[in-house]
């Protein structure tokens, strides 16, 4: 039963460790040792004899320094979950030297020979249960991060053009002709013009800027979402008459026409705003976006309209 013990928890440390990513020759090494034990031990099981048994507990004693070498391997990779699953197996290892000792005829038979592997697999529990915890919650923390990174614009910290096109299929489907919702497209008519003539970096700047002042118009329950490099929407899923749009429009341009200390060139602020009330048969959102982007390439040739709604 000690073999067996010992074949699980060196495959425990083999999965916690990892020793594929640092050396493949380690992990099959690893690998092949198990594999051993387990055949030594149902050896033994099968036909006990004195020498399987001496041949058992060197297995053994070999096992705890092939679990120190990859554990040993990760602390030195920089593996911080490796440094608390040391410090549980250190309690089983420290403890498991009493009764080995014993078996070799090294040491008589006492407390620590009997129940040392007992307490120190008692010590070794709770450390491991807080490894495992943390290793699970840094993997769920980066699968989330993962996940919001696939919905929301590092730049800006808004969302998407994937999950505006979600929620906008969703508004589509829910909208009537009695409860209509809005999507405004809004543009930075000069932004490449003014990030060749000042950089990425102020650039940068005009679209984080604008994102914060269009932050400043939504109500509750509106999404605001970057979907291009130069353009924003604003989704108001709310009943949204026409006349709430227009104003929210209007609203949008002026805060476009609001020079700042963080921009040279007030040109680079200047928006341009299409709207369009919701459901428009037979469009789907995608559908709606096109025809509202072909909507800001007429302002863009009548610049003295600086806002269009589809259909009007």
């Amino acid at each position: 039963m000690p073999l067996f013990a010992g074949a699980a928890g060196t495959w425990f440390v083999r999965v916690i460790a990892n020793p594929r990513q640092h050396s493949e020759l380690l992990d099959r090494m690893t690998l092949a040792f198990i594999a051993v034990m387990m055949a030594v031990a149902l050896a033994d099981l099968i036909w006990p004899s004195i020498p399987g048994f001496e041949f058992s507990m060197m297995l053994l004693s070999a096992s705890m320094l092939l679990v120190l070498l990859m554990l040993g391997v990760a602390l030195a990779r920089g593996d911080s979950h490796a440094r608390w699953v040391s410090a549980g197996f250190a309690f089983v290892i420290l403890g498991g030297l009493a009764p080995v000792a014993r078996n070799f005829g090294l040491l008589e038979s006492g407390f620590l020979t009997e129940y040392g592997l007992m307490l120190g697999s008692a010590l070794e529990i709770p450390v491991l249960f807080y490894a495992l915890h943390r290793r699970l919650t840094e993997q769920t923390e980066s699968q989330t991060r993962a996940e919001m990174l696939a919905v929301t614009d590092p730049l800006t910290g808004l969302a998407t053009r994937r999950r505006l096109t979600e929620m906008l299929s969703s508004t589509i489907a829910r909208a009537r002709a009695d409860r209509p919702a809005a999507l405004l497209l809004v543009q930075l008519p000069h932004h490449s013009g003014f990030q060749r003539a000042h950089g990425r970096e102020a650039a940068d700047r005009v679209l984080v800027l604008t994102a914060a002042r269009l932050r400043r118009l939504v109500r509750p329950g509106d999404t605001v979402a970057r979907t291009a490099d130069d353009q924003f929407a604003l989704l108001m899923e709310q009943p949204c008459p026409l006349a709430l749009a227009q104003q929210t429009a209007t609203a949008i341009v002026a805060q476009g026409l609001r020079a700042s200390a963080l921009v040279e060139d007030p040109q680079a602020l200047r928006l341009h705003v299409a709207l369009a009330l919701m459901p428009q048969p037979p469009l789907d959102a995608d559908g709606v976006v096109r025809a509202l982007q072909v909507e800001l390439s007429q302002i863009r040739r009548d610049p003295k309209r600086a806002i269009r709604t589809l259909g009007g």
